[in-house]
């Protein structure tokens, strides 16, 4: 090989070698510059990751400065405490509570340390109990009561909760959640309720204490022998009042109303009492208008029920009178009829159909509402308060029945009340002895009526015809034979010549319309509305039933002449009208006018009773009856102690029954009541039952020889309805006498204490003094005075010293005129024009003996004898001299003090002997 072709060679493998070596600078260079790529990539990223980094922390301390800021201006005071209870963190409310200005007074003290300086010992035990149990459960738990702070009483309930990481609690969180407006709020409501119960109670009170005369003075006219027409008024009146108050009940008493709880209580009684009592009170109402009252009873229900008769009264009365307002003519009917639910129990039906206004078809889904009345202008002119179906609703589903309506507007509605009852005994209402002998024409009466009437002797099994005019009735009679005739009483005179000419040998009964003069004795009547009750007795010959009002409480049970009561009232009308009732049981009866006097009595005598008024001036009656059960002998704690009050809203028998009492008695008296209550307290040795009516034992006469009383004269008082007076008292100058001198003591001694403006501190002793006078002067029949008193009673409620300065003068004035023409009065019953001569005679030959047996029953000490007498004494028509001695004679005997009893008696006899001698002469 030539040098050149080396050379050649050589030349070639270095073209070679620098090719490569390009190639590997050239792959190098792709390296370096990907390489760079990627650093200059990783930079970024770095670059990025920075940037990241330094806005993570950013946002973590904003976030941090966030959840500070929330949670120390949260509206709740917060406290996060670590394992060992020491606080963490708290907020600015806590700060506030704790009277802290920033965290650093409290952060890393002990919980307990800062919670005791913070809220009361009591609550501070509470958040500690709290901190315990959430270490135990590891549970949130929740403090329910109120924890109060602070001496603005700030009050707060709490929450805790465990701070969890994993499973174990690393700490615990507690939120305060203020409480302090919501408890203003209730304390408000509370001071409401409060405001309103009192207003209840006085309200009460008012309607109650003048109901109290009414009822209480009906009950004693209707124990007087008076006219079938005036006892079916008394009778009405009572029965009135009486329904009125189980009404006036639930409206006063708003907060059953308002939370729907009504007190149903379950006794045993009599249907058709109840459906002719209500009856009693409906026919009154409609009196004045053209619309007729029909009532069909089924005869096969029932009598003796269990349930709450009160409740049913009301809910017929609310649906009856429901149908006396909106109905101006036409006609009102009351089906009673049932439906047997088991063996034991039965639904009553009480169906009240009439022919009013009706109601629109879109206004009965809204009628059982809460104060509702519909058809405002057409009704505008309707009192209401709109409660009463509501009430009646309420009731009805209490009892477990229910209220449903059909209407038809300008036609007339239908009321159905559902009511189970439980049944006593399967004794029918109604039956007829010998049903299929007995016919009975039903003649010339109005339509409706006369339906009624043969569909009731339908539903009694008796055959009947109904005859319009009488023609028609010469024709029946002389076709068949009739036992009955039902007449309307006001056309009985024209028919009586039909009878006559047809020969008619059976019974004609009179139907008589509310208030009908026409009654004869010597034929038997029924009193519209008749209904199968009525008619079975009338067709059974039972002479009770032809007056169904007689009065069914009549009849004492039993008599106590060794029984001492005390009755306490600071209204001396009050204690008439109480003594005028206990007076049949024979009962000694001991009266006084305070709370401190009656401690005073019962510490100086041995009472089987006593009867204490609530509301009294000075010592209240459970302030009285606290003093007396305070006493140390046995027998204080144990006599008997009967809540007398005109307060009768729901929890007040309670409240009686807690306060020391051991029964309660709401005023106007119920003589039923009050005998259950006697019967129950008074020892039953001490007890007579009596087997005589109290018919036969008040015969209005002399009591031994049954002669006729004379006849007491009128009185004539200036500024007194003395008519009033005497009806408002017993209808007897003997009691309106005695209520008169006790309302002369009273005003007497009540008149310089009214002399001058009170002091705002004297106001409310004012304002019961004003309010007894007001009550007393209405009884006696003053009724300008009875008005002024109530402006002053209200005026000194209001606190209305300017009214009070105005009217005081005028007011004492005319009271200190009453006074004296009272005064002048009391001084004739000493004088000589009182009596004619025969009237007094003939007192005087009575009373020597009366006075002789007086005397030897004093020194024997006889109770029975010396009350029977007094009786008869203070019934005489003597002058008031001689009855205040009788009085005198009264108290000291009722006080044991017989020796200056016999002395009085002895005083009087001289000068009435020595009249008597003249008399003789």
């Amino acid at each position: 090989m030539d040098e050149n072709t080396s050379l050649e060679e050589d030349d070639n493998q270095l073209k070679e070698q620098v090719k490569e070596l390009k190639k590997q600078i050239a792959q190098m260079e792709r390296e370096l510059r990907k390489s760079a790529r990627f650093i200059s990539h990783a930079s970024a990223i770095m670059e990025a990751k920075t940037q990241l980094s330094r806005s993570l922390e950013a946002e973590n301390i904003k976030q941090n400065k966030y959840m500070d800021m929330i949670v120390t201006n949260s509206p709740n005071a917060l406290i996060l405490l670590d394992g060992e209870n020491r606080i963490l963190l708290a907020t600015r409310q806590f700060f506030k509570l704790a009277s802290v200005e920033n965290m650093g007074y409290v952060q890393g003290l002990p919980f307990d340390e800062v919670v005791c300086k913070t809220f009361n010992e009591k609550s501070s035990g509470i958040l500690s109990d709290l901190v315990e149990k959430i270490a135990k459960t590891r549970e949130p738990v929740e403090v329910t009561e109120w924890l109060e702070y602070g001496e603005n009483r700030e009050y707060y309930t709490v929450k805790g909760l465990p701070v969890r990481e994993a499973d174990t609690i690393i700490g615990v969180l507690i939120v305060f959640f203020e409480l302090t407006e919501l408890m203003n709020e209730k304390v408000k409501a509370e001071q409401a309720n409060h405001a309103k119960s009192a207003f209840l109670a006085k309200m009460s009170h008012e309607i109650r204490t003048p109901m109290n005369a009414i009822t209480g003075i009906s009950e004693l006219i209707l124990r007087e022998e008076i006219s079938p027409i005036v006892r079916e008024y008394a009778m009405d009146v009572k029965n009135a009042g009486t329904n009125l108050l189980s009404i006036i009940n639930d409206i006063l008493d708003f907060s059953k109303i308002e939370s729907g709880k009504m007190e149903i209580v379950s006794a045993k009684y009599q249907l058709a009492s109840l459906i002719n009592d209500v009856i009693a009170i409906i026919r009154m109402r409609l009196v004045e208008k053209p619309v007729h009252l029909v009532v069909n009873v089924d005869c096969t229900l029932p009598n003796s029920m269990a349930g709450d008769e009160v409740r049913i009264r009301q809910i017929l009365l609310n649906l009856m009178s429901n149908a006396v307002k909106y109905t101006n003519e036409g006609c009102i009917h009351l089906k009673v009829r049932g439906e047997k639910k088991n063996p034991d129990e039965v639904n009553l039906i009480f169906e009240i159909a009439d022919t009013g206004i009706g109601i629109k078809e879109e206004d009965i889904g809204k009628l059982f509402g809460d104060f509702v009345q519909f058809d405002a202008e057409k009704n505008k002119n309707i009192e209401g308060t709109g409660l009463g179906l509501a009430i009646t609703r309420k009731l009805c589903l209490a009892m477990g029945g229910d209220v449903t309506v059909v209407s038809r507007y300008g036609k007339g509605s239908t009321f159905t009340a559902l009511i189970p009852q439980e049944v006593r005994e399967y004794i029918p209402l109604a039956t007829v002895e010998e049903a299929e002998t007995k016919k009975v024409l039903i003649y010339k009466t109005v339509e409706a009526c006369a339906a009624s009437i043969s569909e009731s002797l339908d539903n009694l099994s008796v055959q009947n015809r109904i005859i319009t005019n009488d023609d028609e009735l010469l024709s029946a009679l002389a076709e068949e034979k009739y036992q009955f005739i039902f007449i309307r009483s006001v056309i009985f005179d024209k028919v009586k010549g039909v009878l006559k000419k047809a020969k008619f040998k059976g019974t004609a009964v009179l139907l008589s319309e509310f208030g009908d003069l026409s009654l004869r004795k010597d034929v038997r009547s029924i009193a519209l509305p008749a209904h199968s009750i009525a008619i079975a007795n009338v067709l059974n010959n039972v002479e009770a039933a032809v007056n169904y009002n007689e009065n069914k409480n009549n009849q004492i049970r039993f008599t106590a002449p060794n029984a001492r009561i005390l009755v306490v009232d600071d209204i001396a009308t009050n204690l008439k009208v109480v003594e005028g009732l206990i007076s049949p049981y024979d009962i000694q009866i001991v009266t006084c006018m305070s709370g401190k006097d009656a401690v005073y009595l019962v510490q100086e005598n041995q009472y089987d009773l006593v009867f204490m008024d609530h509301m009294m001036p000075g010592m209240d009656g459970i302030e009285a009856t606290a003093a007396i059960r305070q006493l140390e002998d046995e027998y204080y704690k144990k006599v008997p102690i009967i809540a007398l009050t005109a307060n009768a809203i729901s929890g007040m028998k309670d409240m009686f029954l807690e306060k020391g009492f051991n029964d309660y008695l709401s005023k106007p008296i119920e003589i039923s009541k009050l005998e259950e209550i006697m019967g129950k307290w008074i020892p039953k040795e001490k007890q007579i039952k009596v087997r005589e009516t109290a018919a036969e034992k008040k015969t209005g006469g002399d009591a031994k020889t049954g002669n006729p009383r004379p006849s007491p004269f009128r009185l004539e008082i200036p500024g007194v309805d003395t008519t009033k007076g005497l009806a408002m008292t017993g209808g007897t100058e003997t009691g309106y006498r005695k209520v008169l001198q006790s309302f002369y003591k009273d005003a007497r001694e009540r008149l310089p204490l009214l002399e001058t403006v009170p002091s705002e501190e004297a106001l409310p002793l004012f304002t019961i003094h004003v309010h007894a006078l007001k009550s007393a002067a209405a009884i006696i029949g003053a009724a300008g005075l009875s008005t002024l008193a109530a402006e002053l009673e209200a005026a000194g409620k209001a606190g209305d010293l300017e009214t009070i300065e105005r009217g005081l003068r005028v007011f004492h004035g005319d009271m200190q005129n009453l006074i004296e023409n009272i005064g002048s009065v009391m001084d004739d019953f000493n004088g000589s024009v009182v009596y004619n001569e025969a009237s007094r005679t003939e007192a005087l030959k009575r009373c020597i003996p009366l006075f002789g047996e007086l005397s030897s029953a004093l020194e024997q000490m006889d109770i029975g004898v010396i009350h029977r007498v007094l009786t008869e004494l203070e019934d005489m028509p003597l002058d008031a001299k001689t009855q205040e001695i009788i009085n005198g004679v009264s108290n000291a005997v009722l006080m044991s003090e017989f020796e200056e009893a016999a002395a009085l008696i002895a005083g009087l006899q001289a000068p009435f002997l020595k009249v008597s001698m003249m008399g003789q002469n």
